[in-house]
């Protein structure tokens, strides 16, 4: 029972192996590792089975089904192998063609009670409560099987042992621990196969526990689920940064494929100067042919377009530490730069926000309750700007005529709503004379300020006077409108009678130069305000003054 034991332990030690290793299959190689460790625990049952067998017959059929694991294993290891190495080697394909001998095996093995072509005999005795193998004659189809197995599992771990010399010393590790444990299961085997060991003695499953000591090894110690090998120069024609090696004559030993792609050329370029290979950007020649260590960035002009690169370029030592040449490595970073162009641009233009929004909020504190227009100080700041700034703009004031008696005849609320009206007037005569950059701001009271375009100043004046007396008169009775006025008292007490209320317009344009500051501006505009309201009827007079000499 001691060999029993030691195939239960077998069995549940290479068991556990799979179902370790399937929880991280998405890694190169591991999916397979763990289906050659679910064979080897079959292979371990059904030679459990077949030695706690009650009868002959079932002894032999669980022998039988241990060959669907046997035969299945070296191609299982191949494969493993090929995905651990991240090779191509192994394509659907070639699997389908591979798997043909061991199915083939399976047809043979389950048909050789009549055909005997796997086993001319087997014999399986009892001894010592165990069903074992006494003795067996191989038919022509076990040498096949046997050959080509020991072909392909031998293959696999030469190339396996071949890529291992060549790596790090943890993938050496890696690669010397399942070669040790493989070969410890399979060189049994094989004398097993051959007859160079007694078919009655049972070593299987001393074999399997040791194979399952280097496999744990290999994976907890060396990590072979978590670190894969990669060649370093696959890495170097999959890796995105162009490459290009120099030797101490300025010769070019070596050239990756995104470098022959970014500068046009192919792989025969190896052996020839860089100078050639750089020609057509003589900057690069400039800067860089003679540099031992930098990093920089360049632009290159190219079909019009400016492409962006980040150049580092690092010497080469050898075992003496001796100069051996040069490393260049670029990346285009021309993507980047456009990116950081468009962010610069954004953050440009949020700036500018920013300060709309600023100029926004303090017009919005400085606002008139009534109409929602910019008050005094923003109308000050406006004026202020555009002296500073030199624009083409101007002034245009508005006061209302005879407002006063009106309000003391309909009252404030209607006198309220004659405010607003003129908002909107002042307002739609900016649209209407296509000036949208024109500023609109509330004194207070019936007094509104413009500030426009220098050209638009006699126009948007014209509409508001005509827009103007045109609405006005949808404030007053019938009996007032047909009087052509209306009685109130005046500021003294006395009765005096009101015309139709009309305004009186003052322009000043601050293109001319010759206001220095807010204060004059105001001025002017009061004097040329009391002008227009000495005439009869809405009216518009202009400065006419010029820059100061």
């Amino acid at each position: 029972m001691v060999y029993v034991s030691l195939l239960v332990i077998s069995l549940l030690l290479i068991t556990g192996l799979g179902l370790y290793s399937w929880r991280n299959r998405s890694a190169p190689g591991v999916a397979s590792f763990s289906i050659m460790m679910f064979f080897g625990a079959f292979w371990m049952l059904t030679i459990t089975l077949m030695l706690t067998s009650t009868s002959h017959n079932q002894a032999l059929l669980w022998y039988r089904a241990s060959f669907i694991s046997i035969a299945s294993l070296p191609v299982a290891q191949l494969v493993f192998v090929a995905r651990y190495l991240q090779s191509p080697l192994i394509t659907p394909l070639r699997l389908t063609l591979m798997s043909v001998i061991p199915l083939l095996t399976q047809v043979s093995v389950w048909t050789d009670e009549r055909l005997h072509t796997f086993f001319v005999s087997v014999s399986i005795v009892e001894h010592d409560g165990l069903m074992v193998l006494q003795s067996w004659t191989p038919s022509y189809w076990f040498f096949i099987h046997t050959i080509y197995s020991a072909i392909i599992l031998f293959f696999g771990l030469t190339w396996l042992f071949g890529h291992a010399i060549s790596q790090f010393r943890i993938f050496r590790g890696q690669s010397v621990a399942f070669i040790v444990g493989t070969l410890i299961l399979a060189i049994p085997n094989f004398a097993f196969a051959i007859g160079l060991i007694p078919p009655d003695i049972i070593i299987l499953p001393f074999c399997m526990i040791l194979t399952c000591t280097f496999y744990f090894w290999a994976i907890f110690h060396q990590k072979l689920l978590n670190l894969v090998p990669v060649a370093r120069s696959k890495m170097v024609d999959i890796m995105q940064d162009g490459m290009i090696v120099l030797d101490t004559g300025n010769r070019i030993v070596d050239i990756n494929p995104t470098a022959q792609k970014a500068l046009s050329v192919s792989g025969d370029v190896i052996g020839q100067s860089a100078l050639l290979l750089f020609e057509p950007w003589p900057m690069i020649v400039e800067r860089f042919l003679n540099s031992q260590e930098t990093q920089t960035e360049i632009a290159i002009s190219s079909s019009g377009e400016d492409l962006y690169y980040e150049v580092r370029i690092t010497s080469l030592v050898d075992n003496n530490q001796k100069a051996a040449g040069r490393l260049l490595l670029f990346r285009n970073i021309t993507q980047r730069k456009k990116i950081e162009h468009k962010q610069a641009l954004l953050l440009e233009s949020l700036n500018e926000k920013n300060v709309e929004l600023e100029k926004l909020y303090s017009m919005a504190l400085d606002a008139n309750p009534m109409t929602g227009l910019p008050g005094n100080n923003s109308i000050a700041a406006a004026i202020t700007r555009t002296i500073q700034g030199h624009t083409q703009e101007g002034v245009i004031y508005t006061d209302l005529d005879n407002f006063k008696a009106f309000n003391d005849k309909y009252g404030f609320a209607l006198g309220d709503e004659v405010i607003k009206f003129t908002a909107e007037i002042v307002g739609g005569a900016v649209v209407t004379a296509d000036a949208s950059t024109a500023f609109v701001g509330h004194i207070g009271g019936d007094d509104f300020v413009l500030l426009v375009p220098s050209g638009k100043i006699s126009e948007i004046a014209d509409i508001v006077i005509a827009e103007f007396d045109e609405g006005i008169r949808e404030f007053y009775s019938d009996e007032d409108l047909q009087q052509g006025y209306i009685s109130s008292v005046n500021r003294k007490g006395e009765a005096e009678e009101f015309p139709i209320m009309s305004i009186s317009l003052a322009g000043v344009d601050l293109s001319q130069g010759h206001y220095g500051e807010y204060v004059g501006v105001n001025d002017a505009c009061a004097e040329l305000k009391k002008r227009s309201k000495a005439k009869a009827g809405s009216t518009f007079s202009m400065d006419l003054r010029t820059r100061k000499m």
